[in-house]
């Protein structure tokens, strides 16, 4: 008994404790499932026994069966379905009567798919219309062209360029090169006339020429500019003084500085400073 509680070996004595609890929880592992594996082999046998029950109770229900079999010849009874069969053949002979009328209906109905016959040309008359509503919607922009027309320039965005000679002489006639340009960037009408432009030329606030005072040259002329595009012209002038009616002075030009100026209505004037000689 001494060696039970008090293990004796090499080894220490809890070693042989531990050994000992491993076995035992073993041998508890394997109780308890022994005792689940029965408890479930018992409950399977229990439960195929209920459903063995159900069966004698199906066999009670085919005894009535037979019972019925029994009444279940009835071959009176089909005679007698053949006398209201016999009835019934009489209404059914009625009915197809009745629904010959329908059948002659169809009949008459047949002619009329003809009339949607009939209707099927209309349509290619409509679609021939609006054929000719497109043709002739070309020609409104033809008509609208002549309201069209370009408006008047911008005279704000009208360049003015004039060009001269530097050195000239007293009674020598001189040629300025004057253009007139379009920097609107659209198709725009411009009129150039006496009262649209003016080339003068002063000394000093002493106004010696203009063009207003001879209109000898002067272009007038109804203009339609492209964006960038230039009109220009030649200007002549005699180096003398003018006096209107394009008539000259008497009096002949000093030697001095004598500047020419384009000016087209409100756009940026332009110069050309000459020196002149006596």
């Amino acid at each position: 008994m001494g060696g039970l509680f008090h293990p004796i070996g090499p080894e220490a004595e809890e070693t042989y404790w531990l050994r000992r609890g491993a076995v035992l929880i073993v041998l508890v592992a394997v109780l308890v499932g022994a005792g689940f594996m029965i408890s479930s082999i018992s409950q399977a046998i229990s439960g195929p026994a209920q459903p063995a029950a159900a069966p004698p109770a199906d066999p009670a229900a085919p005894a009535p069966a037979p019972a019925d079999e029994t009444p279940a010849p009835t071959p009176a009874p089909e005679p007698a379905a053949t006398t209201p069969a016999a009835a019934p053949s009489t209404p059914a002979a009625t009915q197809p009567a009745a629904t010959q009328p329908p059948a002659s209906q169809p009949a008459t109905s047949a002619p009329a798919p003809s009339a949607p016959a009939t209707s099927a040309p209309p349509r290619p008359a409509p679609s021939q219309a609006p054929a000719s509503f497109e043709v002739g919607s070309p020609q409104q922009p033809a008509g609208q062209q002549p309201a069209g027309q370009p408006q008047a320039c911008d005279r704000s965005k009208l360049r003015v360029g004039l060009d001269g000679p530097r050195q000239v002489s007293a009674g020598v006639p001189v040629n300025f090169r004057v253009t007139v340009g379009n920097d609107s960037g659209q198709r725009c009408r411009l009129v150039v006339d006496d009262k649209t432009f003016e080339l003068k030329i002063y000394s000093g606030t002493d106004r010696i020429w203009t063009t207003l005072d001879c209109l000898s040259g002067m272009p007038a002329k109804n203009l339609t500019l492209d964006p960038g595009q230039e009109f220009g012209w030649e200007q002549e002038w005699r180096a003398n003084r003018s006096v209107g009616d394009c008539k000259a002075g008497a009096e002949t030009l000093r030697s001095g500085t004598y500047v020419a100026t384009a000016q087209l209505n409100d756009a940026q004037p332009v110069q050309v400073i000459m020196q002149l000689r006596g």
